[in-house]
């Protein structure tokens, strides 16, 4: 016998406008009948089932924007947080989230097994404290439906509110006021739309589409699928909209047309802008004088705050965002509504402690386990929160990775009332065979969680390193209010001082000057920077390296001898657009302590300075004796006459060229700089004899 879930729970839903999730635990039979009853008895048409994505198949993308009666996911099947988060948000008011779970699905987890960050013998499946933890919350959730071995537990559901809900049938006061800002664009440029699932920025990109069709305004519009513009063409098919001037290109492609700067009277629409690289966005938007995005940054989406963070904010930088506009209230649900206050407090908590002005200056640091975390969930809410706010690829899955995976290390900072304030995520890393550091400099293994040995075996061909003991930071964070205070540089040195076994301390990360900088400053090497930008950013990803153990200091000039020649190999070709202060910065990390060794005639460098020997007989002179003088051109050098210097020296540029980039009078006067620049550097470096 099945438990069954009565309709009325669901014309309370309907009626209320909400939303709710149903948890079923059981065998396949009996979990799989109670589901597929529920679904027949409400006759829901629209619906996600457990077969619908797979591992191999994880197509999500297609989905968001739609509008579901149902999600249904099994643990047995593809089970992914992110994929729950971002399905959920396309789900009806009276109709539900239905995840099924086997007996066993909290002591034998094997829900992304594959993608968790865990030694290379680890078994198919392990403990999970994040099931754990959401079974134990569910059961307190108000609005959560359990069916526990067809025991049926109905939460009771939050107040209801005072009027019946009514999905709108036109723009709501809030999607007008958009509408009405959007509708006659008077600046050239960017405009954002942003909000979070259900809020009803798709029906705001239909009316602005059709008020655009209307004024024979010729528009482009793309998304990472067609299906995620479902919403928006039905809008204008009910509308009877003559959609002759409207085109969807899909996002590559849209790279390879033809500019429409020229074309005042063309408009491009991006819909779930966030599922899209910044690197792409940027390409495709500059083909166009106006650009309407539309998008919600709740993490699970791709780039998620990264669209924040790297590409609005350039936007910004270059003055060529004009506004940005936000819907906060839902009017695919109402409320208060159920689902969207399980999920965020069981998927994705984000809150901020309250810091109080009075901070006292001792932070105190120290290893955290899983097991007393699942037991005190507002110190989770807090963790993850801060984790969240100051990375912007932090997404609900890396909750479960916190949690569940036994290679991952927790480090938190505490003030003197037990508020956390800063935390750290380390991935345990290395300790490899001989045998299998081989086979990963064959490229016939990756072992997942070990990324700073298999950079360095298959990249930089030293297989011994794999045999060393590591940490790697994934993540640090320091709440926001007490940033620039050393707080994440004493939580270095504490792990520093702490890991007694560990030969070292490593950090990957998309390189901009400010965050390298910070690795510099806390004795992070250089040890490899990628040949291609990371997808999201757009930047380079770099590894750097802090060895702890002195044993290991002729292995580490090794590593930093084979950067410096990948670095200058690859300048000409793929480093041209990084910033001069972060080049200098990486041959600084590079040079520091006098590890490398770089041989240039002085005699030619000082000649050049001296007006006697011309710039194409100096350059390779100059090449190197700038790299080895790295660290003085950061201290000394203003920002441009460190870009000036990259661009001629590092790069290469023409001279013409780098003239015209800075507004000099032409090549003379570039190279009376260069002369200046040069001799000063030689001035400091004679008195710091």
């Amino acid at each position: 016998m099945t438990a069954t879930i009565p309709s009325a729970l669901f014309k309370q839903l309907t009626n209320n406008g909400w939303r709710c999730p149903i948890l079923i635990k059981g065998d396949m039979e009996t979990r799989y009948q109670v589901a597929q009853t529920l679904i027949n008895q409400q006759n829901w048409q629209a619906g996600f089932n457990p077969d619908t994505l797979t591992t191999n198949n994880k197509h999500l993308q297609a989905y968001l924007g739609q509008e579901l009666d149902y999600v249904w996911l099994d643990s047995s099947s593809f089970f992914d947080i992110d994929v729950v988060c971002a399905l959920a948000g396309c789900i009806q008011h009276g109709g539900a989230l239905i995840l099924t779970f086997s007996p066993t699905f909290i002591e034998q987890d094997t829900t992304n097994i594959s993608s968790l960050p865990y030694p290379h013998n680890l078994t198919s499946h392990n403990y999970s404290y994040y099931m754990q933890r959401l079974w134990q919350l569910s059961l307190q959730t108000a609005g959560c439906v359990i069916v526990d071995n067809c025991q049926l537990t109905t939460n009771a559901f939050p107040q209801a509110l005072e009027e019946k809900f009514v999905k709108p049938t036109d723009l709501t006061s809030a999607q007008q006021t958009i509408f009405n800002a959007l509708s006659k664009l008077k600046k050239q440029g960017h405009y954002f739309i942003k909000a979070d699932r259900g809020r009803g920025k798709s029906t705001v990109l239909a009316a602005l589409v059709k008020d655009y069709l209307q004024q024979g305004t010729h528009i482009t519009i793309t998304a990472p699928a067609k299906r995620c513009l479902t919403t928006v063409w039905n809008w204008l098919d009910k509308w009877q909209c003559d959609k002759d001037n409207l085109t969807f290109v899909a996002p590559d492609e849209l790279t390879q047309v033809v500019s429409n700067k020229q074309n005042n009277n063309s408009i491009l629409i991006v819909d779930e802008a966030a599922a899209l690289p910044s690197q792409l966005l940027r390409a495709i938007s500059q083909k166009f004088n106006w650009v309407i995005y539309a998008t919600t940054e709740q993490g699970y989406e791709g780039s998620g705050k990264g669209l924040s963070q790297h590409f609005i904010k350039q936007l910004s930088m270059d003055n060529e965002l004009v506004e940005t506009f936000e819907l906060t209230k839902p009017i695919r649900w109402a409320l208060n509504d159920p689902l969207e206050n399980w999920l965020n407090s069981i998927c994705m908590p984000n809150n901020q402690p309250s810091l109080s002005n009075n901070q006292s200056d001792k932070i105190s640091f120290k290893f955290i386990q899983s097991e007393e975390l699942v037991g005190n969930n507002q110190l989770v809410v807090e963790i993850f929160g801060l984790l969240s706010q100051a990375h912007y690829r932090t997404t609900p899955n890396d909750l479960k990775h916190m949690l569940d995976s036994p290679a991952l290390k927790l480090c938190i900072g505490q003030n003197n009332q037990g508020q956390v304030v800063a935390a750290s995520l380390l991935s345990e890393e290395g300790n490899l065979t001989q045998a299998l550091a081989n086979e990963i400099l064959n490229g016939k293994r990756r072992p997942n969680g070990h990324l700073t040995p298999q950079i360095i075996a298959a990249q930089s061909g030293i297989v011994e390193f794999s045999q060393l003991k590591g940490l790697r930071i994934v993540r640090i964070a320091v709440a926001e209010a007490l940033r620039n205070n050393n707080i994440a540089s004493n939580m270095l040195e504490w792990l520093s001082q702490q890991a007694s076994d560990i030969d070292y301390l490593a950090s990957s990360f998309a390189a901009s000057y400010p965050v390298a900088n910070f690795w510099y400053k806390n004795n992070f090497k250089l040890a490899r920077v990628s040949t291609t930008p990371e997808h999201h950013s757009g930047l380079f990803s770099s590894l750097c390296i802090k060895m702890l153990d002195k044993s290991n200091t002729v292995l580490n000039q090794r590593i930093q001898q084979g950067c410096l020649q990948q670095l200058s190999f690859f300048l000409p070709s793929h480093y041209q657009n990084v910033t001069g202060n972060l080049l200098w910065l990486w041959y600084a990390s590079l040079a520091q302590n006098n590890q490398l060794t770089l041989s240039y005639k002085l005699v030619l460098v000082a000649g050049f300075a001296q007006h006697s020997t011309n710039l194409y007989a100096a350059l390779p002179e100059l090449y190197n004796f700038c790299l080895d003088k790295s660290v003085l051109i950061m201290q000394i050098l203003p920002a441009e006459q460190q870009n000036l210097l990259a661009d001629t020296i590092l790069k290469r540029q023409a001279p013409s060229t780098v003239a015209k980039t800075y507004l000099l009078s032409g090549q003379k006067q570039l190279i009376k700089m260069l002369r200046k620049i040069v001799a000063e550097l030689l001035q400091h470096t004679d008195s710091a004899k």
